[in-house]
């Protein structure tokens, strides 16, 4: 599974999802070690959402109970802000993350999220690089990229996720395949992201696994698309 829609959130919400945007770009502004990228397809960040207050009206909104004391919890959220015209080179998540939850705060149409088998990869030449950042603004965080392919929105793919990126999409992302995104619009693209851990052991969950918790408690203020 590369990805699954699960629906739209509710526009009760609408007063929630404009906050985390506000925040969300406050961070970006205030974080400018971040914005010089060398290549200027590639400067999406992504960002420690930590805001107490906007945590837990997100968490009651969205996530039951049973998210916070159970084998599957959410442990933490971020953003991923790409400015106009511009996205996140070919990458997996982490070092071993395989899944997230995703709700689109600010987007389009046109936005695009790809992904790539393993095979298409080793055919385009890429070269994996494990990157560690540190920035004062970040947890520690890693990333398996392919920075040896710039000019990824001109490559082939093997899934595409695209023309349903609107605000208040949610959708689960499978994070342990290679993948890439582009912001083809003037605006910002804002995605927040929520991550789980599943014990025992200490993992994150794959995407299956996520999905079938979700089918079992459901979700509050998701409407099918």
């Amino acid at each position: 599974m590369y990805y699954k829609l699960l629906g739209r959130i509710s526009e009760d919400l609408t007063d929630l999802l404009n906050d985390i945007k506000i925040e969300s770009l406050r961070l970006w502004d205030e974080t400018p070690s971040i914005k010089v990228m060398p290549n200027i397809l590639s400067r999406a960040r992504v960002i420690q959402f930590q805001d107490p207050a906007l945590v837990k009206r997100l968490r009651e909104s969205i996530f039951p109970e049973i998210f916070q004391d159970t084998d599957i919890r959410v442990i933490n959220h971020q953003v991923f802000v790409a400015p106009p015209h511009s996205g996140n080179i070919i990458h997996k998540d982490g070092v071993a993350k395989k899944s997230a939850f995703n709700i689109i705060i600010q987007g389009t149409k046109n936005d695009w999220t790809r992904w790539y088998s393993d095979e298409l990869i080793e055919s385009f030449g890429g070269k994996l690089h494990v990157l560690s950042l540190h920035a004062s603004n970040l947890a520690k965080r890693y990333s398996r990229n392919i920075s040896n392919l710039p000019n990824f929105p001109e490559l082939p793919y093997t899934e595409e996720l695209t023309g349903l990126m609107l605000p208040g999409t949610v959708y689960l992302i499978n994070t342990d395949i290679y993948h890439a995104f582009f912001n083809n619009s003037d605006e910002f693209r804002i995605v927040l992201q929520t991550n789980f851990v599943k014990d025992p052991p200490d993992r994150n969950p794959a995407v299956e696994e996520l999905d079938a918790k979700i089918q079992h408690t459901g979700l509050l203020n998701v409407n099918p698309l």
